[in-house]
């Protein structure tokens, strides 16, 4: 059985991941934005390009893995205190953490 600082740590965690992969979405958004802009107003669409492909590999690569790594954490947590995934027994789980 988990400790519940650790599936307090996990759930931080998860919140972190998940903010940080809504921040890398929102710069991809931008990014893209900015650079159909600089092709319509014939500016530098090289350098906003640059941040398109640093955009991608941030939502992809770094913070998609690192959130869906999280999720599979809790959900084993959860599966193990109450038979069910973390989307199943969120509010189970906040009260067995608040206890």
């Amino acid at each position: 059985m988990a400790k519940k600082e650790e599936l307090k740590k996990l759930v931080s965690d998860r919140d972190s991941n998940h903010v940080s992969h809504n921040v890398s979405k929102l710069f991809l958004v931008a990014s893209i934005i900015g650079t159909i802009m600089g092709f319509i107003f014939h500016h530098d669409e090289t350098v906003l390009f640059v941040f398109v492909v640093i955009g991608f590999i941030f939502y992809f690569f770094h913070t998609r893995e690192k959130l869906k790594k999280s999720e599979r954490e809790l959900d084993y947590s959860c599966q193990l205190l109450f038979g069910k995934n973390y989307k199943e027994s969120s509010s189970e789980f906040y009260n067995y953490l608040h206890k």
